[in-house]
């Protein structure tokens, strides 16, 4: 069995579920079980396009839909990471971007050989 991941595109009566597998050539499962879809909701629990964790066998076609995969986090709260982050897409704050920060201090210049207050400072706000 091996671990993939992949969107539902069809759902029975027995909450079976289809999934295309991502990575896969858009492999399709047969109909699977789906262990808990959603044991807080009663009525329609499998959402369709939703991203999922699937076991799977060789042939991609016997295995268990084990559940949902959280695409996005939100911490309310103190987040500590003991390790490196490293972040594909963009990072902000209240204040602005990393981006625009770098832009501003990759352009700026000091007056007074380097002594003085910078031709300009950073973004105070998005």
């Amino acid at each position: 069995m091996h671990l993939k991941y992949g969107h539902i595109t069809n759902v029975n009566k027995d909450d079976h579920v289809v999934v295309k597998l991502d990575g896969m050539d858009n492999m399709t499962t047969d109909y699977i079980p789906f262990v808990v879809p959603n044991p807080c909701i009663k009525v329609n629990p499998v959402t369709l396009n939703a991203l999922v964790a699937v076991l799977i066998d060789d042939t991609g076609q016997e295995g268990v839909c084990l559940g949902y995969v959280n695409s996005q986090t939100t911490s309310k709260g103190e987040l500590n990471i003991d390790g490196d982050l490293k972040v594909s897409k963009n990072v902000s704050d209240l204040k602005g971007s990393m981006q625009s920060m770098r832009t501003t201090y990759d352009s700026h210049t000091h007056q007074n050989d380097g002594k003085g207050e910078p031709n300009s400072k950073m973004s105070q706000g998005k």
